[in-house]
């Protein structure tokens, strides 16, 4: 009789950890590929749209932002601003080259616009579909140190960024 219960504990035990995997496969297609992939470089690729930005710690109205995206190909972040796109402007000047240093506490990201000297230092989490990042606002302005306090720091801006399916 123990070992007839024991059986079917195992085997519904099984058929639990079965059904807890298709369900996340279906709620979030990317978990098993960041499951096995640990370079945020790769993680990043992709478009993202602009969820929250502060400067300062004040919030950039979004539609200020023109309700803009952020695409993200290897090295290259740019940022597609609609309304400044609709209106003519040039949004290539927005193109960064970016670093990723994953392994420190926070995460490290510089940032460097063309026909810049130096980058721009700055931190980032990435959370699934969720990406923050806080950098200075030039080159002069030390690396934030932690993802809290850097929201309203001096010559700093916050982005949160959500991916776009």
């Amino acid at each position: 009789m123990k070992i007839r219960n024991q059986k079917f504990i195992i085997v519904l035990l099984c058929l639990v950890a079965a059904v807890g995997i298709v369900v996340v496969t279906l709620i979030e297609p990317r978990f098993w590929f960041t499951l096995f992939v640990h370079d945020d470089a790769k993680l990043l690729e992709g478009e993202w749209k602009i969820e929250e930005a502060l400067h300062e710690g004040h919030e950039i109205p979004l539609d200020f932002l023109g309700m803009g995206t952020v695409v993200i190909q290897e090295d290259k972040m740019k940022f597609q601003l609609h309304e400044a796109e609709s209106m003519n402007v040039d949004v290539t000047a927005d193109a960064l080259t970016f670093k990723l240093n994953q392994d420190a506490f926070p995460k490290q990201i510089d940032l460097t616009q063309p026909l810049q000297e130096g980058p721009m230092f700055g931190i980032y989490e990435l959370k699934g579909d969720t990406f923050i990042l806080i950098g200075g606002q030039d080159k002069t302005v030390p690396r934030p140190t932690d993802l809290i306090s850097a929201r309203t720091a001096k010559k700093t801006t916050y982005f949160k960024f959500k991916r776009l399916k």
